[in-house]
Parts: structure tokens; C-alpha cells; sequence
């Protein structure tokens, strides 16, 4: 069947016409691919959201569980467990020392009142997930989850690059069970706080925790300075610390400390306490000494850490 002259004859338009096309429709095809894949892209997000957690394998696994938590937590049959402190809830894992000794978790009332609180705190958090937890965020091996009104911490920490230390702390994260009835997280449970200088608003927990894998010789304090609160992250350290004694003494051992490991030290008195500035040839450091308005007869120490070769 011939075609009409019009659909045959080369024209100025129609070379146009085929010029156009030549050039768009790769175009749309292109975002239209693009826009296929981020539908498939969101759709296997939401799936993974959606995802169901597995069961972690805890089989033959202790089981310490606290009432004043309200929690319970599986850990494997060669760790250490201890719970107590009904003040701030307490439950603290540890390897036993034919494993890796600085391995541990611990988990108690966090000082937050609202979750509102912990997360403009958190600013560079992350959502995360907590077995049974209305909510939760993790930032720097720390977190901070949320059941009800009661807001709870965890804090965890082992040797970088020990994977089967890291499987393991999952295993136990995983295994976290809420076993108070609803009631029991109805009211919030934030420990009473300090409201004086730099720990005004601030509760440190009662309980001692081991040292981390990576922190620094300089923060390793005598014997009756008790570490409760730790963070490492590069070239930085902060600690929280409890002493059972004055001020004035506190001051004057943490000075003896550094003065004796060959740092500069300037000691400032202040009306909640006293602040000590330390510094040497590669590192400088803020140290916050003052009484616990909380717990009477408790000092309080905030020490940070900035190195440029950090162990």
C-alpha cells in the first residue's frame, strides 16, 4: 500500500521533529529508570524497617534479671553479672577474665526526665533498636532507650576490631526483655540531680565500671577515684568520676597525679568547687572537682582529655 507524499517527504519539520525526539526520550527514559529504582529503593527500606528482629542464640546463656530495672538480660554462662543500687536500677556485665576482662554492659536509669530531653541531647544520635522499647538512640557505644515514662542507658564497650566481643554484646542487647507490668513504667524514674556549677542538672550513676579498652594512662586515677562514666572517641576522652572524701582532698590527689606524670598544672578555686587546668607538650585538660548535692559525703569529678597521641 504506498504511503501518502506527506508521511514520505523529508521536510525541515520533520527533521526537527526527529531531532527532538532523538534528544528527549533518552531524557525521559533515564527518569524514568531513576524514578523506578527509588520506588524499589524506599519499598525495600520499608521492608527492612518492617523486618521483624531475630532471635538472637543465647541458648545455654545465664539469665540476670533486676526488679528495680525491670529488665531482664542473657549473657554467656563465663561472664561475671551483678545487679543492685535500687537508686538508679543497676545491672553490669562482664567477661570473666579468662575471656577479655575489659568487656562489659551496663544498663540503669538514665538522668533524663523526657525523652524530649535525650534526644535534643543527642543531636548526632541514631535510631536504633531496642527489644520491647517504645523507642531508642545510640551514639558512641552508648544507649539511651525508652519504656513508658522511664527513660534507661546502656553503655557497653570492648577492644576495637574484636568482632566476636561485638557479637556477643549484640547477643546480650538483643536478648533485653521489660519485665514489669505496665505500671512500672508509668513514672519516671530519673535519679534526683545536682544543682551546682558545671553539675548542675547532671547525675552520674553510683556504680563503678572498668576502665575502657582505650583509655588514656592519664585517666587511670589512685585507688578511691571510681570511675561511673566513660566516652572515648579520637584524640578525646571524658570521664565521670565519684570520691568518697572532701573537695580540698580530691583536688589536691588529682593535682599530686598529674604534677608526678610531669604536667603543668593550675589549680582555680571556685564557689561549687575548684577547676584544674592541666597541660604538657602534646595534650591539655579541664577537671571539674565538686561535692554531689545528691548524695552527701560523695565528691564528683568531670575530667576531659584532649590528646594529639592518644593510647
Amino acid at each position: 500500500m504506498a504511503l501518502p507524499k506527506e508521511l514520505t517527504t523529508v521536510t525541515r519539520t520533520s527533521k526537527l521533529l526527529a531531532l527532538f525526539l532523538f534528544i528527549t526520550l533518552p531524557i525521559i527514559a533515564f527518569f524514568a529508570g531513576t524514578n523506578y529504582q527509588s520506588t524499589l529503593d524506599q519499598a525495600n527500606q520499608q521492608t527492612t524497617v518492617q523486618k521483624p528482629i531475630s532471635k538472637p542464640i543465647t541458648n545455654g546463656w545465664k539469665t540476670l534479671e533486676s526488679k528495680d530495672c525491670h529488665l531482664s538480660l542473657q549473657y554467656p554462662p563465663d561472664w561475671q553479672g551483678s545487679k543492685g543500687d535500687p537508686r538508679n536500677c543497676y545491672m553490669f556485665l562482664k567477661a570473666s577474665k579468662n575471656a577479655n576482662a575489659e568487656i562489659y554492659v551496663y544498663v540503669g536509669f538514665s538522668g533524663y526526665n523526657s525523652w524530649q530531653e535525650a534526644l535534643d541531647d543527642g543531636k548526632d544520635a541514631k535510631p536504633t533498636n531496642i527489644p520491647g522499647a517504645d523507642a531508642a538512640i545510640t551514639n558512641n557505644e552508648v544507649i539511651v532507650f525508652r519504656k513508658g515514662n522511664v527513660i534507661y542507658q546502656l553503655q557497653y564497650d570492648y577492644k576495637p576490631n574484636d568482632n566476636q566481643a561485638k557479637d556477643i554484646i549484640s547477643r546480650i542487647i538483643s536478648s533485653i526483655k521489660f519485665t514489669g507490668r505496665t505500671s512500672d513504667y508509668s513514672t519516671s524514674k530519673a535519679p534526683k540531680q545536682n544543682t551546682q556549677g558545671p553539675f548542675k542538672g547532671v547525675y552520674l550513676p553510683t556504680q563503678q565500671i572498668p576502665y575502657p579498652a582505650s583509655w588514656p594512662s592519664d585517666l587511670q586515677y589512685p585507688d578511691g577515684f571510681r570511675l561511673v562514666y566513660a566516652e572515648v572517641k579520637k584524640n578525646f576522652a571524658r570521664g565521670g568520676f565519684r570520691y568518697s572524701g572532701t573537695i580540698k582532698d580530691a583536688t589536691e590527689r588529682l593535682t599530686q597525679f598529674y604534677r608526678n606524670r610531669g604536667w603543668n598544672v593550675n589549680v582555680t578555686q571556685l564557689d561549687w568547687g575548684s577547676g584544674i587546668e592541666i597541660r604538657n607538650s602534646s595534650s591539655s585538660g579541664i577537671i571539674s572537682v565538686g561535692s554531689d548535692t545528691a548524695n552527701q559525703g560523695e565528691t564528683l569529678i568531670f575530667s576531659q582529655l584532649l590528646s594529639s597521641n592518644m593510647q
